[in-house]
This record gives C-alpha cells, structure tokens and sequence, in this order.
C-alpha cells in the first residue's frame, strides 16, 4: 500500500528541517551552502511554507536531546547497526537497537523489511549523523557487493568498514567542541570537559527516560579485522557536501 500524500509530505517537511539544522551545524561552508541550496529546492517543488518548517526546526532547543527511528533495510540490516553506531557516535548521538525485523512501506508503496534503531541526540549532530549515514551505507553496500568480497568475510567487512569511518568522520566533524570553543575562548579549559560531560550525562539520562529497558548497540566480537574493509574505509568519502551535491546537481569534493 503506498504512503498517503499526508505522510509523503511529512517526510519531505523532515528532510526539509534535517536539511536546515545540516545547514546551520556544519563547520564548513560549502557543506552548509548546499544543504540550504538543497532545501530551498525541495521547498520550491512541493511549495512547502518556511514557516512551519522554520516552527518545527525551532522546537527543537539545540540545547535540549531529542530522538527519532531510523530504519535499516536489509540484506545485513542487523550488522549495519555497527555502521549506525560508529556514524552516530562520532556525532556525540546514541543508538539502541528497537526490536527485530520490521517492514517500511516507501513513497512507491514497495515493502522492505529490515532492522528499526532508535537515535537521541541534539539537533544540529543528529540531523548531520543521519545524512552522514546515508552516505556511507550506499557506499558500503556497494563495496560490500563486489566479488572480491566472499560472503563469509562480510560481517568483518563491515565491522572494519564501520570502524574506520567512524574516527575519521570523528577527526573531520569536532562540532559541538568546536561551536563552544569559538563561544568560549577565554575558558576552554575544564570548562569544555564539564560542558562536554554535562550534555552527554543529559543525553544519557533522557533515552534512559525515554525508552528505559533497552540494548545498547555493542560490538559482539571481540576481534575482527578486514584488510578490505580497511581500504574501502579509508577511501570513502565522508563529506556530507558530496551527498548534497548528487542530489542539487553541484560538483563538491569533501576532503
């Protein structure tokens, strides 16, 4: 069954804001230009009012966490988490698996089943963690699908893969340091690690709150290592301007 035109247009009003906060959230400027070219182009074509995006992107206090449900289709939708978590967790948000296999209904009314995740975080870092995601799961997946790639070695794949990526979107995207550095630079001492401290102990207190009872996306294995893997996380690009600049139709290249 295919999706409404009411709930059509809820997901392109949540691209829209996640696309804004990207916009405002990004220390680099050509990442932020296209996240806003993006979302004043969708805005233009389903004549969407700036003024229930801005309401809705307002609500969220950056100060305050928030959460949402991201879906992950499969094949390999349960290990993807590790990718979710290591993306996510570079960005200061969390991730806990929901529950089992469930199915998602897209735009066309086609059905996948797949892995549901919970995410919490603030609201600049989430919304930079879900683009960042998309990015690097497409090309996961299409490293993963070459023949060089025996199936049996796949879990590690990703696992490596994950990690990889991980520190490195960590090493390029420092964005809640570096906003309150630039607002405190006369006191980024200890100032910093009890400000840093503070939001991650609200953050962890409010998806206690939330959801209580949960699993915590953890590695299972205890060592694993894909020389593969490695490569493919090392070549890949982490830049978000990349993403926004296939759909706008902008060449960018991330660093």
């Amino acid at each position: 069954m295919a999706l409404s035109q009411e709930d059509k247009l809820k997901r392109i009003q949540d691209r829209v804001r996640k696309l804004f906060n990207v916009a405002n959230g990004s220390p680099y400027e050509e990442e932020a230009r296209l996240a806003r070219e993006q979302a004043e182009k969708l805005m233009a074509k389903y004549a969407l009012s700036l003024d229930g995006i801005t309401e809705e992107t307002l609500r969220l206090d950056k100060t305050l966490p928030f959460a949402e449900k991201v879906f992950v289709y499969k094949p390999y939708a349960k290990r993807m988490r590790h990718l979710l978590s290591a993306v996510y967790s570079a960005f200061g948000c969390r991730v806990v698996l929901l529950s089992g296999n469930v199915q998602e209904v897209d735009e066309d009314g086609n059905v996948y089943s797949g892995q549901e995740y919970y995410t919490a975080g603030y609201k600049e870092p989430m919304s930079m963690a879900w683009l960042a995601f998309q990015l690097l799961e497409s090309q996961l997946r299409a490293e993963m699908s070459s023949d060089d790639i025996p199936v049996r070695e796949r879990i590690d794949f990703i696992l490596t893969f994950s990690n990889i990526v991980g520190n490195r979107l960590a090493q390029r995207y420092g964005t809640e340091q570096k906003e309150f550095i630039a607002n405190h630079e006369d006191t980024v001492g200890d100032s910093l690690v009890l400000y840093m401290k503070d939001r991650q102990e609200r953050l962890n207190k409010f998806v206690d709150d939330e959801i209580g009872r949960t699993t915590k996306v953890q590695d299972s294995r205890k060592s694993y290592w894909s020389s593969e893997g490695a490569a493919a996380g090392r070549r890949a690009n982490i830049g978000l301007g990349d993403r926004l600049a296939a759909e706008s139709g902008v060449g960018f290249i991330g660093a």
